[in-house]
């Protein structure tokens, strides 16, 4: 169990380059992590039937439309279901996440998730999927991303978000004598 658990929080280090994702889009067209040119992404892991995503998600959102937008930060929601392990799920589960998105007006976000067909030829090839390389183990889980895609900051909540977005502005505004 303990190196179980070593392997899936070793490969999302701050500092660190962030693991691509490829996924679809809510037109079901192939997106790619590395393929959105912004100063910072914040990866949103996150379920529409999940209590604490119902009041998260929400917040995200208002706070990137009054304020993290204005700095060029590009918000990439990725549904995590718990029933993708079967096929005939899907379109509702696509359904019920794509209400969700409408109903909450989450505009300006990229909405993504992973495709059964990526799933099953990660489990056939014994290759770890987003769950193990963003270490999401419970939604919603949130990290920030910088221009070249390298972590600056992970399982954090949307005030601290902000904090950080503040402190980087502060930083690198000229200071005077």
């Amino acid at each position: 169990m303990v190196f179980n658990r070593a392997y899936s929080i070793m490969g999302n280090i701050v500092g660190e380059p962030a693991a691509e994702l490829v996924m679809l889009d809510t037109l079901d067209a192939k997106q790619t992590l590395y393929n959105i040119k912004a100063p910072y992404t914040l990866l949103v892991f996150w379920d529409p039937d999940c209590g604490h995503c119902k009041e998260t998600v929400p917040v995200i959102d208002s706070l990137y439309k009054t304020a993290w937008k204005k700095s060029g930060i590009r918000v990439v929601g990725v549904l995590v279901d718990s029933v993708r392990s079967m096929k005939s799920k899907l379109p509702e589960v696509k359904q019920h996440w794509m209400n969700f998105i409408k109903e909450k007006k989450l505009t300006g976000w990229s909405h993504w998730y992973q495709g059964f067909e990526a799933r099953e030829e990660e489990r056939l090839k014994s290759i770890p999927g987003f769950r193990q390389t963003y270490d999401v183990y419970q939604t919603p889980t949130i990290y920030l991303l910088d221009k070249d895609k390298r972590i600056v900051a992970k399982k954090i909540n949307p005030e601290q978000v902000t904090e950080f977005l503040n402190y980087r502005q502060q930083q690198t505004q000229p200071k005077h004598p």
